[in-house]
């Protein structure tokens, strides 16, 4: 390696640790101002509104009974979904990608099909058996491979549904 490139290492290196550092003092000011709870999501929501929640990197998704959280770095290409039969409250997650659709999972609240993941609980305090069923997403010729992977990441953030059940 030649001294310029190290130079421009340890410069990288420098500048990194620097941004790194001063983002740490930012934190949130206490109290609940309007921003603040916009910011945080503590405004209620209606069953089926998506809203963003504790940080940019969740979306809520109010159920009647509970609340999913999503990555929300998915929200310009996820399309959800929730419909009700009966006891079953079932949430479809799915991409969009190129004016097309493709089917990343499915949560059932209550009974349905899939694999039993977890539990939610309601306002009330009652828990509700979660379901989760999802298909292998397979190569699409239409996609360049960052929308590709895009798709794949999207569907494994199912274990973000999964981790943040309550």
């Amino acid at each position: 390696m030649n001294l310029k490139k190290v130079c421009s290492i340890i410069c990288m290196a420098a500048v990194t640790s620097t941004l790194v550092l001063s983002g740490c003092g930012n934190s949130a000011p206490a109290g609940g101002t309007a921003d603040n709870a916009a910011q945080t999501g503590t405004e209620s929501g209606e069953p089926g509104q998506v809203q963003t929640e504790q940080a940019a990197e969740d979306m809520a998704i109010e159920t009647k009974y509970g609340t999913l959280h999503y990555n929300d770095q998915w929200r310009e290409y996820v399309k959800i979904d929730q419909t009700e039969e009966g006891d079953v409250v079932s949430v479809s997650f799915t991409a969009q990608i190129k004016e097309k659709e493709y089917q990343l999972f499915v949560v059932n609240i209550g009974g349905g099909d899939g694999s039993e993941v977890g539990k939610l609980t309601d306002a009330e305090g009652k828990e509700r058996i979660v379901y989760i069923s999802a298909s292998e997403i397979k190569e699409e010729e239409d996609l360049d491979a960052n929308e590709q992977n895009r798709l794949y990441a999207m569907q494994e953030d199912i274990n973000y549904v999964v981790d943040h059940l309550k």
